[in-house]
């Protein structure tokens, strides 16, 4: 179980960053073929994706800190509770912790079904999702 909290902070921590990169580097605009629902359905899939990678470990880490084991982060650094050893604060998080794994596995299909449609398509929305290469 230590792993898998070591491994939901160390994610949590390159969300932050790619966030915080991802404000100084805005996407590249849509292809003019891309309707104006699937823009907006894009845009409200990748808000979600963010927001799913923030609370889910956001929700684990509270959690773990509302029971008596806290989190041995790679086996190494005790990270220990400072919260109660609370059974309600517990369940509420950790069933939160839940919610949110799930509704990010729906999340994920449904952006790995659109990224195939579009690939089918050849309608240039894939082609933006990879870096430029530019000529020597």
């Amino acid at each position: 179980m230590n792993i898998h909290k070591s491994i939901g902070l160390t994610v949590w921590g390159l969300i932050v960053i790619r966030l915080g990169w991802r404000l100084g580097h805005p996407p590249p605009p849509y292809p003019w073929l891309s309707s104006r629902w699937q823009q907006a359905a894009a845009a409200v899939n990748h808000i979600a994706l963010y927001a799913c990678l923030i609370v889910l470990p956001l929700t684990g880490y509270l959690g773990s800190n509302f029971s008596k084991h806290g989190i041995l982060l790679y086996g190494v650094v005790r990270l220990p509770p400072w919260g109660p050893d609370d059974k309600a604060w517990y369940a509420l998080f950790n069933n939160a912790h839940i919610a949110t794994s799930y509704l990010l596995v729906v999340l994920i299909a449904i952006h790995i079904a659109a990224a195939i449609y579009h690939a089918f398509r050849r309608d240039g929305v894939v082609g933006r999702m990879w870096p430029k290469i530019r000529a020597p």
